[in-house]
């Protein structure tokens, strides 16, 4: 007499036994899938931070052979352009990269003693962690505010405000005194086209592209110009008579606008 019922339920059994080893199934792949992708995401970057400095020491080690080496695969009558791109390379990237680890470091040093004497909790982590985040323009320095207002509010509202003073305070101070002194105004970009370069080459590399990202430009930027220029010295040669180009020169002096 309990012949359906008993179908009914077996049916119902082999239909959760199914769900129940489909999700398992999905879920282990899925679980799969993100660890794959979180190792391969710090074996990238574990990576370029193990082996970067490495290849970075020998290059300078050996840079004038390196140099010379490369120099002689380039045709004679493009050598003098060469020299004037290693030039301009070498101060817009070396600079760069030399110049922002130099004002994170500072920056880091200034908000040391200010977390100090507010009193705020992790006052060394958070001075760390700003100088650190410091090195991407902009985005690592809003970052870093993050975390540090939310510490503040733990404790009280009135130390957030000193918080939030405190940060803009030196902040501003940073910019107006050390990076000026420090980087110069030898990259000439805006703030616009950084944030453009961090944002594309941010979805394209991930945080490599977001830390390389400006040293990627300008190597393109400098590459751009150069052929750039080429092509007006050869329209103003075929045909000048009808409007020349102006500024065809490349070197390090006219690439910059210096006087």
């Amino acid at each position: 007499p309990y012949m359906n019922e008993l179908k009914q339920l077996q049916g119902s059994l082999n239909l959760s036994s199914t769900k129940i080893s489909k999700f398992v199934e999905s879920y282990l792949q899925n679980g799969a899938q993100s660890f794959g992708g979180v190792f391969s995401v710090i074996s990238t970057l574990l990576l370029a931070v193990i082996t970067g400095p490495i290849i970075a020491f020998f290059l300078l080690q050996d840079k004038e052979k390196f140099f010379r080496t490369s120099k002689k695969l380039v045709p004679p009558v493009f050598r003098d352009d060469f020299t004037e791109f290693i030039k301009i390379v070498d101060q817009q990237i070396g600079g760069y990269l030399k110049g922002q680890i130099a004002v994170s470091a500072i920056l880091g040093i200034m908000y040391w003693p200010c977390f100090m004497l507010m009193g705020i909790k992790y006052a060394g982590t958070l001075a760390l962690v700003a100088g650190i985040l410091s090195i991407i323009p902009y985005i690592g320095s809003f970052a870093a505010f993050v975390p540090g207002l939310i510490i503040a509010f733990q404790s009280s509202f009135m130390m957030a405000v000193i918080f939030v003073i405190v940060w803009f305070v030196v902040q501003f101070l940073h910019g107006q005194f050390v990076v000026p002194k420090v980087m110069g105004n030898n990259l000439q970009l805006h703030p616009i086209t950084v944030l453009l370069v961090l944002l594309v080459m941010g979805e394209m590399l991930g945080i490599i592209g977001v830390i390389f990202g400006i040293p990627i430009y300008c190597f393109v930027k400098a590459v751009t110009i150069y052929l750039f220029r080429k092509f007006k010295k050869r329209y103003n040669r075929f045909y000048g008579e009808y409007g020349q180009y102006e500024d065809t020169e490349f070197s390090k002096e006219k690439y910059l606008n210096k006087k």
